[in-house]
């Protein structure tokens, strides 16, 4: 088993072997990004959130709008049948 100090990978820069545990690749100063793999996980998350932010605005924008104006057109709206003589009761309706 080799000691993790012994273990090397390329550089992502110039892809010259250097030592995993390095910071700085000492042939061309690339600095590989040390992103934790829960930062990550927030980032996806923040991507998931203001990805469905999006959809939901694009979706929920123009249904508050079309609602709104069906519920002032139907309070425009007067009822057809106002002669109290053609009306029937639900008590009448259901005993028919």
């Amino acid at each position: 088993m080799r000691n993790s100090v012994d273990e090397t990978g390329a550089c992502g820069k110039c892809a010259s072997e250097i030592s995993i545990e390095a910071t700085k690749c000492p042939d061309c100063g690339y600095e590989p990004s040390t992103v934790s793999v829960i930062g990550r996980s927030i980032m996806m998350v923040i991507g998931l959130l203001l990805t469905g932010t999006i959809i939901g605005a694009v979706i929920g924008i123009p249904l508050l709008y079309l609602g709104y104006k069906s519920h002032e057109y139907h309070k425009t709206l007067k009822p057809t049948n106002t002669d109290p003589e053609d009306t029937i009761s639900f008590r009448e309706l259901i005993e028919f």
